[in-house]
């Protein structure tokens, strides 16, 4: 009808009926108080279901209509509706929600009484019949509790809500390829537009509630395949602003085989470099193992038997009844994920690696990162925790590159949590590993390490457990991310001294080969920096065991040196302490150093090319040892016997990861405040 007196439509889709199968739609066109010609009914079905509309026929008035599409789906019914609808308002509803008689008598006056109203929703009320139906209203009941709280937004209830015809024409139709979730997607996007959604007093619908628990998984697995499909084609921002960030979306990844296997493979390795230290990791590593043995189709399978128990145990067992809805939810969530993981089975996520540059935590993909958490913000930076056991892949190089983890220092200095970082199998050298004040960890990665990283950089770190601490968060957190950055390592001979204009001069001194399985690595050269100006002493040096000038030789930090003075003995493997502040010195070694041993045919070496650092005190002429290492190492016979090294690396692993431990929660209540979920604050 093109032009009707009627100032409402009631749309309404005939699917999914539950019980009686006449009910809902009489209840629309017969036992209304509203007068007749104010408001009309559009019954849509699709074709499939001739015969039983036929039957529904009778209930219809003279201005109502039956309309049959081709397709079957909740989306496309209520968009063929909407499109043949021609009042200012609409009544959206479902094929198992029985109105109540005043209730769009109702409607009217709230319309009557707030000309600038948008959208109304109604209130749903429910028959408990068996078990199942008293289950499944308390669940409904706690969600839409928990969609009036402050820090949810406001969702339209697609069972009843009454919506202003113009304002649905701004969102345009639902996409019906989401399915069960289409009505979300599109009451978000109502939301983001500023509308504001409000409750007609008086306005009640029934809701028809599921009768078993296989009706109950058919709705709840209809629902994720559609969000998994909604999240595979709308912007992931808007889509973690509203629903969340699924733990299983953002690390799809890691349900790879050879993912799980790259990843406990490198666990395997932590364990043979730093035995006490990976020990917290074994939780990860029999979570990892299982993907890598059985995959998606054997924790497909697992979930089906899962399911099957419990509706055993929530229909016919003799429980109490705290005891069955905490079953009941728990199946809730496993039909759920069973539905996500069908869903990723069917649609394998392509191959994806980091290009060069940086790249900010919002633009980091799934396939970018794997073993992370939701998106968070902290003192307004948005940043993402990893997995104790996350991995990086690299797009393909054949180049030596530095990849660059901003941490922003959320939980310290990264180095005093990272165990180990892993490439094909192989644990890169703790030299190469740097951070700076600015909780920034540097990794250096050699020509033949970077080759090897696009298959992943895996990256072990000491567990952080919140709920130990006292906070309501199960999560188990490794890294914060606040973005990562691949560039490659400088290549020129010389560099040019910013602060006083001398010239750093670069002369190769050594190289070393190293072979190991399965990579076969030249280590980087290192090299003898001098100042041709401006030093203390004059002179340009060389690193040699003969060396005693004047001039201030830098070493890069992993690299030894012989001490300047003749037969003074040698100093130590540093580290990474040179690039540490001196808060994060006081708390001991970082992750992964090696022990301060000399072997056999190691030779003297200067700083690398690609760090030339301006240590504090070198220039002041201090013993140079004291100014990279911020200590004194005792010459030979002194206090620096193998066994007086190794009891004073056990006592300052001890009392740094104690100090690390304490500065830790004192980040906690800040930094785990905020949850995803709800809408992000300031979006």
């Amino acid at each position: 009808m093109t032009n009707s007196p009627a100032e409402i439509t009631v749309i309404y889709p005939m699917i999914e009926l539950r019980g009686d199968p006449t009910a809902p739609l009489r209840s629309w066109t017969r036992e209304q108080t509203l007068a007749r010609e104010r408001y009309r009914v559009i019954a849509v079905f699709a074709e499939a279901d001739r015969a039983q509309a036929a039957a529904m026929e009778p209930l219809l008035g003279p201005n109502d209509e039956l309309l049959p599409v081709p397709d079957r789906s909740f989306p496309d019914l209520v968009n063929a509706g909407r499109a043949r609808a021609r009042t200012p308002w609409l009544m959206m509803t479902e094929g198992h929600c029985i109105a109540q008689p005043g209730a769009l008598d109702e409607v009217m006056r709230w319309v009557d009484a707030n000309p600038d109203a948008e959208i109304g929703n109604f209130e749903l009320i429910h028959i408990s019949r068996n078990i199942v139906n008293r289950m499944v209203a308390r669940w409904y009941d706690q969600t839409l509790a928990q969609w009036r709280t402050a820090s949810s937004w406001e969702h339209t209830i697609s069972a009843g809500f009454a919506i202003r015809a113009s304002v649905l024409d701004e969102v345009g139709p639902m996409q019906p390829a989401f399915g069960a979730f289409a009505p979300f997607v599109q009451s978000a996007r109502l939301h983001s537009r500023g509308v504001k959604v409000a409750h007609v007093p008086g306005a009640k619908v029934l809701h028809l509630d599921e009768r078993d628990m296989a009706q109950f998984y058919d709705s709840t697995e209809r629902f994720a395949r559609g969000e998994f499909i909604a999240r595979s084609q709308i912007d992931s921002t808007f889509m973690e602003r509203y629903f969340g960030d699924p733990h299983l979306w953002t690390n799809r990844a890691r349900l790879d085989r050879e993912t799980a296997a790259a990843k406990t493979r490198a666990i395997v390795v932590a364990v043979r470099t730093s035995p006490r230290r990976s020990a917290a990791l074994a939780g990860a590593f029999a979570s990892l193992l299982g993907e890598a043995a059985g995959g998606l189709r054997l924790r497909i399978a697992l979930d089906r038997l899962a399911l099957a128990f419990y509706a055993i145990a929530i229909e016919r067992l003799p429980i109490p009844d705290e005891t069955r809805y905490r079953h009941f939810l728990r199946s809730h969530q496993r039909a759920a994920r069973l539905a996500q993981l069908q869903w990723l089975h069917e649609n394998p996520m392509p191959p994806a690696a980091l290009a060069e540059g940086r790249h900010a935590v919002d633009e980091l993909g799934p396939g970018d990162i794997v073993g992370v958490h939701s998106r968070e913000e902290f003192q307004g930076r948005r940043f993402r925790w990893t997995e104790p056991v996350a991995m990086i892949r690299i797009a393909p190089r054949q180049t030596a590159c530095e990849l660059r983890l901003e941490t922003g220092g959320i939980r310290g200095d990264p180095l005093a949590f990272l165990i180990a970082v892993v490439i094909a199998g192989r644990a890169l050298p703790g030299k190469y590993c740097t951070s700076d004040d600015r909780g920034t960890l540097t990794i250096h990665l050699p020509t033949a390490f970077a080759a090897a990283a696009k298959d992943g950089v895996v990256l072990l770190c000491d567990p952080l457990s919140p709920a130990r601490a006292g906070m309501a968060d199960t999560r188990t957190l490794g890294l914060p991310v606040t973005s990562i950055a691949i560039r490659p390592l400088p290549t020129a001979p010389t560099a040019q001294d910013g602060n006083s204009g001398s010239s750093l001069q670069v002369v190769a001194v050594d190289m070393h080969a190293a072979k190991g399985s399965p990579i076969h690595e030249t280590r980087a050269a290192c090299f003898d920096v001098s100042r041709t100006d401006g030093w203390p002493g004059g002179g340009a040096g060389r690193c040699g065991a003969r060396h005693s000038g004047g001039a201030r030789d830098i070493a890069r930090p992993g690299c030894r040196r012989e001490r300047h003075s003749a037969g003074a003995g040698e100093c130590a493997r540093i580290e990474r302490l040179a690039q540490r502040s001196e808060r994060y010195r006081q708390r001991g070694a970082g992750a992964g150093d090696p022990a301060a041993v000399r072997k056999p045919g190691d030779a003297a070496h200067g700083v690398a090319v690609n760090i030339a650092p301006d240590f504090a005190g070198a220039a002041r002429g201090e013993d140079q040892t004291h100014a990279i290492c911020n200590r004194q190492i005792p010459p030979r016979g002194q206090g620096n016997r193998p066994g007086t090294r190794r009891q004073a690396r056990r006592q300052g692993s001890r009392r740094g990861a104690r100090q690390a431990a304490r500065a830790q929660n004192e980040y906690l209540p800040g930094m785990l405040s905020f949850r995803a979920g709800g809408v992000l604050p300031g979006w």
